[in-house]
């Protein structure tokens, strides 16, 4: 596919080259940063550009499984990963060699770390979400709503210290603000 050709083409230029370009094309830079480091371990046929896509999926299959077990037990969690892994939907995208499963991934981590109240995991996921793809930003508002919801009755002090990981992810994704 043509997306594929313009990632994989992408993707072995240096790294200042890779965010050049990119800064001129619409796509945050994260996917085509990891994929030129992972082509440089396995190369650049299409089996190694597609397989980062799958291995990245297999991390949202498995980030699924972790969000389930934490929210209702260990069998849910199997379940839902399972339904995760036989998604017609993902599974088609994780054999593209495009940001798709990365999008997935990054924003499964930022739900699980959102819910695990990890806060360090849930600004690092959400930023990396962010720089792959521009839809993260629903993810961000969805959880942003959330938190705005559940601390409706705190104080305009407590609230801010609540929502202050939306601030820093805010100021992580600042330097994209311009090409975007």
């Amino acid at each position: 596919w043509g997306d594929e050709a313009w990632a994989a083409t992408l993707a072995v230029k240096p790294i200042i080259e890779i965010i050049q370009l990119v800064s001129r094309d619409t796509s945050p830079p994260l996917f085509y940063l990891l994929l030129h480091f992972w082509m440089k371990i396995f190369g650049t046929s299409e089996i190694a550009i597609r397989s980062f896509s799958f291995t990245i999926f297999l991390g949202t299959v498995f980030a699924i499984f972790l969000i389930g077990r934490h929210l209702w037990d260990k069998k849910t969690g199997f379940m839902a990963a399972l339904f995760t892994l036989l998604n017609p939907f993902l599974f088609q995208y994780a054999f593209e060699g495009r940001m798709y499963s990365l999008l997935a991934f990054t924003s499964t981590l930022s739900i699980y770390f959102f819910v695990k109240r990890a806060r360090v995991g849930f600004i690092l996921s959400t930023a990396a979400a962010l720089y792959t793809h521009h839809f993260a930003i629903f993810i961000v508002i969805f959880e942003g709503i959330l938190r705005i919801t559940e601390n409706f009755t705190l104080s305009p002090k407590k609230l801010f210290k609540n929502l202050l990981d939306f601030f820093i992810i805010g100021l992580l994704y600042l330097p994209w603000l311009y090409p975007l």
